[in-house]
């Protein structure tokens, strides 16, 4: 119930206990995010004792290999029997989330990807309830956006943040104001630069991961947020606090493919 990397690969093994829960057991997975309950698909998993020993291996895909090769990041790469593997017991664990979930959302709203997994999984979902799909509500930051808040702040007085977190905030900020336009990406957040460095998921809480793109959510209607990855939660933190900022109504229940660890 597991992946398997070989090279460059990224296989679906049922067989193997490594990344990933891809059966029905141990799936779906709750998490309760800033009053958000946040239900995944398949559960990630912290590498074995084993597995860590081997530091190239340790840090390739950042702990979601699948992801990272759906993404075409990091040299990763799978296929289609991959994907369709993850699939064997999909429905049943859709099903379940769906009973759990129903009638606490009106509509469903993924939010934006590199790679449409989020628009995937609304639109099965959306199969399932019978529930309209508003799809371009929220995009992606720009670098400028992301940091536009917190660099004032930091800049004036940096003595007020945590040494560690001054610290990965001052790196995060130089990389960024060198490419501002590029859209934000929390992998600028760490303590380093290139695949492999460790990322200081402390201080994304200080940057504006989503913006409103077209919010078209009939007034009053609960959206049901979607996102591929649950890391921190940032990202559904942030889309709630968007749409409560324009008047809408608070999101309470939140889908995502792949759990956090």
């Amino acid at each position: 119930m597991g992946l398997r990397i070989d090279g460059s690969m990224v296989f679906v093994d049922h067989n193997n206990h490594e990344h990933l829960r891809t059966t029905k057991a141990g799936n779906p997975t709750l998490t309760e995010i800033d009053g958000i309950s946040v239900h995944s698909v398949f559960q990630r998993l912290k590498n074995s004792a084993k597995f860590s020993k081997d530091r190239s291996k340790k840090t390739i895909g950042d702990n979601c290999p699948l992801v990272y090769a759906l993404k075409g990041k990091d040299g990763l790469r799978t296929n289609v029997t991959a994907i369709k593997l993850l699939f064997d017991d999909f429905d049943q664990i859709a099903q379940e989330i769906c009973a759990k979930i129903h009638g606490n959302f009106d509509c469903i709203a993924p939010v934006p990807s590199s790679f449409p997994l989020a628009d995937c999984l609304a639109n099965r979902l959306a199969r399932r309830t019978g529930l309209p799909v508003y799809k371009s509500v929220f995009r992606k930051s720009k670098n400028h956006e992301a940091y536009g808040a917190i660099e004032p702040v930091f800049t004036m007085n940096p003595m007020s943040f945590d040494r560690e977190d001054a610290k990965q905030l001052r790196n995060a900020l130089k990389r960024m104001k060198k490419i501002p336009d590029e859209d934000y990406t929390a992998k600028y957040v760490g303590v380093g630069v290139g695949v492999g460095v460790g990322v200081g998921v402390g201080v994304r809480r200080y940057f504006d991961p989503l913006q409103i793109a077209n919010n078209n959510i009939p007034a009053g209607q609960r959206p049901l947020l979607v996102d591929d990855l649950l890391a921190t939660g940032e990202t559904l933190v942030s889309a709630k606090k968007l749409l409560l900022n324009g008047g809408g109504a608070a999101p309470s229940m939140a889908v995502t493919w792949f759990s956090n660890v």
